[in-house]
């Protein structure tokens, strides 16, 4: 009905780039990605500064694996709007895409200057820092990012990745239950404190049986 809606607003109003745009959107969330693609073309034509379209397109090209497009994208963006913050995570995801780590690495640091407090940046930034083997100051933008944002699923996964990469079972336990007193709300923490917990009892087990 939306997509109705504005098609036929286009027929009279074919210059207006907010409606190409909201044509996309409903595209997009229909999950018709070449109509989405079509009208977001046409609202960066009609208005190549508006960050929004591009943004969006940048979007659907990382779910195609177009991450040469994506990146395309976003630097037009930052061309007109250097401090925008979705533009420096979606370069920086698509360099990590095609496992670029120095450009990906560079990106999300220009993003920490511009947005220090960022939690996803904290968090994408700890990654880099993982993938260098750099654990400890890896755990440090980690933790910053959850002291940001309690309810932030994506650091503690990564927190408690470590902690059992590092057979330190009692820390991922306790690093979940204290952010399940901070944030009791959030149903991921209490799931993922379960799982681990079967995934070590499951672990005892085992090393029971071989013995």
């Amino acid at each position: 009905e939306a997509q109705n809606l504005f098609q036929s607003y286009l027929k009279d109003n074919p210059k207006d780039p907010m409606a190409h745009y909201l044509l996309a959107t409903a595209h997009y969330g229909n999950r018709d990605m070449q109509q989405a693609k079509t009208a977001l073309a046409e609202a960066i034509k009609q208005s190549p500064k508006w960050p929004e379209p591009r943004l969006l397109l940048a979007e659907i090209y990382m779910r195609d694996g177009a991450s040469g497009q994506a990146v395309d994208e976003a630097k037009a963006v930052l061309n007109d709007h250097p401090n925008n913050i979705q533009a420096y995570m979606v370069i920086g995801n698509a360099y990590l895409m095609k496992k670029n780590i120095p450009e990906a690495s560079n990106s999300f640091d220009a993003l920490l200057k511009i947005a220090p407090n960022n939690p996803a940046a904290c968090t994408q930034k700890g990654r880099m820092l993982l993938i260098q083997k750099k654990q400890n100051e890896a755990m440090a933008y980690f933790e910053k990012a959850l002291s940001l944002q309690p309810n932030f699923t994506e650091p503690l996964q990564f927190i408690v990745a470590v902690h059992m990469n590092n057979k330190d079972y009692k820390k991922a336990f306790d690093r979940i239950e204290r952010q399940i007193k901070i944030s009791p709300d959030n149903p991921f923490f209490y799931n993922s404190w379960l799982r681990k917990k079967r995934e070590k009892e499951d672990n005892c087990k085992r090393i029971s049986k071989k013995r």
